[in-house]
């Protein structure tokens, strides 16, 4: 576990290998309501896209939702949750580390 200090909010990396290769790595962080003290908590897995915009565009297609639309990670890429037809929410992300 490592503190990521580019993050603009408390985030902690969860590294299980070599951090030059691919593998399965994750990362811990509050949830917003957590704050607010109502415990809210879930897992949400996060898969490696090429393409997160054609990917929302295929999890539209097939019935699923987008929650949170892609957003910047600085130095990291790309991020969007969406649901799919059950209402499972995941993490779709695009790496690029020239993301401002």
């Amino acid at each position: 576990f490592m503190k990521w200090e580019g993050s603009t909010m408390e985030y902690w990396l969860v590294m299980t290998g070599d951090p030059s290769t691919p593998g399965i790595d994750g990362g811990l962080m509050k949830f917003p309501s957590e704050e607010k003290g109502e415990g809210h908590a879930a897992y949400v897995c996060t898969i490696d896209v090429s393409d997160l915009d054609a990917k929302m565009a295929e999890v539209k297609a097939a019935g699923g939702g987008v929650v949170v639309e892609k957003m910047t990670v600085p130095g990291v890429g790309y991020m969007a949750y969406a649901l799919d037809t059950e209402g499972n929410m995941f993490g779709m992300m695009e790496m690029d580390q020239t993301a401002k």
